[in-house]
């Protein structure tokens, strides 16, 4: 990986104006931009999906497009992030700050979470020490960002907006944080607290992008003075391109090699409140009750922390044949895999800026159960697509609708076909346009 601090060309500098409210079209767009994609935080999961997704969708509408993506190097390490970047023609730069935030002190990983405490709670003390010991990346992300037409922050939670010398876009994907689930928020006090203080300071500094009608509603309710601001992008199924090499094992043998068994119902997930997985540990209880036997498989970090056979209460640990089987984190490929060969994906989320799993479900053309909330249902309403809804606060609903997808399998794989079609003009090449049409209005009203 480059940790070059080379910038990307002259920059200009200015005052970026505010716009209405609107989708992005996809006419004018033409030019070379050096676009600086910056990401300290070094999501997984969704947040890596979504880059991996849109970088080579950027490229392909636009080749001449200069990329340099800034984030750690736990994540270039852990996605090979290096070969996907050499096949799409992105520069990938680490921020070196981020290191003992992200891996702890050399040779020490335990002492991470502790650092990331200090590092947040105490911010102006720990400010003078060197970068790696503060985590303070706002000099290296100016400097290795200078000379950009345009900042893109792809998830601009958990820290503040750098000062950077051009104008910046940032992806506000929800705010969760304003609500209580009734158990583990997502973010500690303190990050709720660094939350609730920056996100003002991104809104007035950024142009922000929702990426449905829901969130921006949501932008409208909470934060009134920049709901005109916004520009709003849908996003689509977040399926990225294997690279450097496709990986063309079966999806049968991948999913044999997960210790999984058909028929099963998909969730990608995390142990958060409001993924709600609980009612849905208590759905296959009762399914299992009646004579329906799918397994459920959980996705995402720390959901191997959830094996053994569902009850009414939850699932009972290491007792019995397993018929929950969480498998934590897993590659690209092995998520591709189990989202082809699922009898269901299912989502029971209380709140979400989209439908991640629901997206994949209808791309792949697989039948999806989901929650009957606002930003779900709204996939129904634009895109034509079917699903089973289900009350998420009820087992028995749940359940049900699982119920009539699993006893009627023809007619659910008939119907996921049908989304597959209509979801299939949900692009990201029609997604790309979009961020570049939007990138060249914020960079024309930034020059002089």
């Amino acid at each position: 990986m480059d940790s070059t601090t080379a910038d990307m060309g002259r920059c200009r500098t200015g005052i970026l104006g505010g716009h209405q409210y609107r989708s992005a079209g996809a006419e004018g767009i033409a030019g070379t931009m050096k676009l600086c994609i910056i990401d300290p935080i070094g999501n997984l999961g969704g947040g890596s999906r979504f880059l991996r997704c849109l970088v080579p969708a950027l490229k392909e509408r636009r080749p001449e497009l200069i990329l340099r993506l800034l984030a750690p190097r736990a994540l270039f390490a852990r996605e090979d992030w290096k070969a996907f970047a050499g096949t799409h023609g992105l520069e990938v730069v680490e921020l070196v700050s981020t290191r003992w935030t992200q891996e702890g002190v050399p040779g020490l990983p335990s002492t991470a979470a502790g650092i990331r405490y200090a590092q947040g709670r105490f911010p102006k003390w720990l400010g003078r020490l060197p970068g790696r010991m503060s985590g303070n990346f706002q000099n290296e992300v100016r400097r290795k960002s200078a000379g950009a037409d345009l900042a893109f922050f792809p998830w601009p939670f958990l820290f503040s907006l750098p000062a950077l010398d051009c104008p910046a876009a940032a992806v506000v994907h929800d705010f969760n944080y304003k609500y209580s689930f009734g158990g583990f928020s997502a973010l500690f006090p303190w990050q709720r607290e660094l939350v609730e203080r920056e996100m003002p300071r991104w809104l007035a500094g950024t142009h922000p992008v929702v990426t449905s009608d829901f969130m921006a509603a949501e932008l409208r309710r909470f934060y009134p003075d920049w709901q005109e601001k916004a520009t709003m992008i849908r996003m689509p199924p977040m399926i990225p391109p294997l690279a450097p090499v496709k990986d063309d094992r079966p999806s049968e043998e991948i999913i044999r090699r997960l210790g999984i068994q058909s028929p099963f119902v998909l969730y990608p997930c995390n142990l958060h409140a409001h993924k709600n997985i609980g009612p849905l540990l208590a759905a296959i209880a009762l399914l299992a009750e009646k004579g329906t036997a799918p397994s459920l498989v959980l996705t995402g970090p720390y959901t191997d922390q959830i094996r053994g056979p569902a009850c009414r209460i939850g699932v009972v640990r290491d007792a019995g044949p397993a018929n929950v089987i969480g498998l934590g984190y897993v590659s690209h490929r092995d998520m591709e895999a189990l989202t082809e060969l699922a009898a269901v994906v299912v989502s029971s989320s209380l709140y979400e800026a989209g439908n991640g799993p629901g997206l994949e479900g209808w791309a792949k053309g697989r039948p999806v159960a989901m929650s009957d909330i606002p930003s779900f249902v709204e996939h129904m309403k634009v895109w034509g697509v079917h699903a089973e809804l289900f009350n998420p606060r009820s087992p028995e609903s749940i359940a049900a609708a699982l119920d009539r997808i699993l006893r009627d399998p023809d007619k659910a794989l008939a119907l996921a076909k049908e989304s597959q079609k209509r979801i299939s003009a949900n692009t990201w090449a029609r997604a790309a346009d979009q961020y570049l049409l939007l990138f060249d209005r914020m960079t024309k009203e930034n020059t002089p």
